[in-house]
């Protein structure tokens, strides 16, 4: 018996992938007993951050130089796609240059921080997924091409 126990004991200490935690009866009846629970002391509620609501249960979307919602909408989905919306108009829209086009996206971000905030990783997630889905680059960078034609790349061989 106890060489059956040097035996599982060296097996478990070199390779424990092998007995992947099977014990036998006799090695489980050998087991000390449960260390008594110890008193870790007075936990800490953390509450969720809460999504900024309105009276109403509403999610409200607000524009750039207005106090008032430009729209409310009832679930948070529902906004997240009415904010990505709303990017997307300003993007597409072909009586903006670029540069002003920027500055809109970030103020529409910044009168919206309270709820882009609020938001968990997910939803900021299915921003930026929408925001594909919509043509809206993630990035000024992205709708630069790879290739500037003014630069010209030369390789020598030698």
């Amino acid at each position: 018996m106890l060489r059956a126990r040097c035996i599982s004991e060296g097996i478990r200490a070199v390779y424990p992938g092998c007995v992947v935690g099977v014990y036998t009866p006799e090695e489980v009846q050998d087991f000390s007993p449960a260390p008594a629970t110890k008193d870790m002391g007075m936990v800490e509620e953390v509450k969720a951050a809460e999504l900024p609501q309105e009276s109403d249960g509403a999610y409200a979307l607000y524009v750039p130089g207005n106090p008032d919602p430009y729209n409310r909408y009832h679930t948070v989905d529902e906004w997240l796609q009415g904010y990505v919306d709303m990017i997307a108009r300003i993007h597409h829209s072909q009586k903006m240059p670029d540069d002003v086009k920027a500055e809109k996206i970030d103020s529409l971000k910044v009168c919206n921080m309270d709820m882009i905030d609020s938001l968990d990783s997910l939803g900021k997630a299915k921003i930026k997924a929408n925001m594909v889905k919509a043509g809206v680059p993630l990035s000024p960078k992205s709708e630069l091409s790879p290739l500037n034609p003014e630069v010209v790349h030369s390789v020598t061989i030698s």
